[in-house]
């Protein structure tokens, strides 16, 4: 899909409120999707191959602080971890043997990169 769709479609839910943006390229063949929450994006994805399938998905606190970002690569495994803490693949036993590049971002707006091997 190019970066400039043809059209954008949006869904609400029963207040109203956007809850979902959906591309479209020129055959009306979707290509990206946004999943909305009360904060912004949960949850970004592509079609491809008939399949949608996600990209980046973001966690927010109770005052809509991004709290996490988890970005993936094609075959759905986490290669980007974007938290104000740092990520601890122990606490996750479906990550421990994963090769991950976190952003840590310290009180002082410095910030860490952590690589898990």
């Amino acid at each position: 899909m190019s970066d400039n769709p043809v059209r954008t479609r949006y869904i609400k839910d029963s207040t109203g409120k956007g809850i979902e943006q959906i591309n479209e390229n020129e055959k009306g063949e979707p290509g990206r999707r946004l999943l909305m929450g009360p904060f912004g994006p949960t949850e970004e994805q592509i079609f491809a191959d008939r399949h949608w399938y996600t990209q980046e998905i973001n966690r927010y606190d109770e005052k809509g602080n991004v709290i996490e970002s988890l970005s993936f690569d094609p075959d759905g495994s986490i290669y980007l971890c974007f938290s104000p803490q740092p990520f601890v693949p122990e606490h996750n036993s479906s990550l421990r043997n994963s090769v991950l590049t976190t952003l840590h971002f310290a009180g002082n707006g410095e910030a860490a990169i952590q690589t898990n091997a």
